[in-house]
């Protein structure tokens, strides 16, 4: 619970019930691809720790800025040249949400 910042379990789940019905309330739908497809999300110090914990598994991840979030994702070329049909299996509406193109 420390590395979300929470105390205790409860206090996590409250928060998180908040921020959903936050997202509910603005008319957000389908997933956030900042969440969803990145290693690791926060702050520069969070996201550099993430990669850092990595070790070799971390050293050719991206460390990309978007606003106030800092993102650890991997390469795009990572998975593209060899799962292009399996990848489009995973996405385009297999889920409650999804993003309009």
């Amino acid at each position: 619970m420390e590395l979300v910042g929470f105390e205790k379990l409860e206090q996590h789940q409250l928060a998180r019930a908040n921020w959903v019905n936050a997202a509910l309330e603005h008319g957000v739908q389908g997933r956030d691809r900042g969440w969803t497809e990145n290693l690791a999300v926060g702050s520069e110090h969070f996201v550099k720790g993430i990669k850092q914990a990595l070790g070799t598994k971390g050293r050719y991840r991206e460390l990309i800025e978007r606003g106030d979030a800092h993102m650890l994702r991997e390469p795009a070329v990572a998975y593209s040249r060899h799962f292009v049909r399996e990848m489009g299996l995973l996405s385009a509406g297999n889920g409650v949400f999804w993003e309009k193109s």
